[in-house]
């Protein structure tokens, strides 16, 4: 079960008759939850209403009770190419990419495995170099990195 992690939510409501008020909600979740780091440098939130959060230290999925963290595996070409997650983006397709110091990446959610962008923008072969600071996507389905 999937569940929503709400960081602040602030309700008011119009109605003919006052309604009690609503208090401000926080889940505090950090290192000894799971969370790889806690500097987190990007969130993003899923069609499925996974948490995602890039650290210094791995790209980090919350279910809203545990985490799976993907970390860069030295000579595995399927793991992250670099630990350190720099932005992450999940596009209208459901495909989410994320930009690391070493590139830029989609993930197979159901096999787990990071497929890197090859002459693409932040790939070794590329004149952008190596570090992909921010994914974004226009209205015309262009990613723009």
């Amino acid at each position: 079960m999937v569940r929503t992690l709400a960081f602040l939510f602030t309700a008011t409501v119009c109605v003919a008759q006052p309604a009690a008020p609503v208090a401000d909600r926080f889940t505090h979740i950090g290192v000894n939850d799971g969370l790889s780091q806690s500097s987190v440098t990007s969130i993003a939130q899923d069609r499925d209403g996974f948490m995602w959060f890039g650290t210094d230290d791995g790209l980090n999925r919350y279910d809203g009770v545990s985490f799976v963290v993907y970390r860069h595996i030295a000579g595995d070409s399927t793991s992250l190419l670099s630990s350190r997650i720099m932005d992450l983006h999940e596009d209208r397709h459901g495909t989410l990419w994320v930009g690391t110091q070493g590139g830029l990446q989609r993930l197979d959610r159901r096999s787990g495995l990071f497929h890197t962008v090859p002459g693409g923008p932040g790939t070794r072969d590329s004149p952008c170099g190596i570090i992909v600071r921010a994914v974004a996507e226009t209205t015309d389905v262009t990613l723009w990195v």
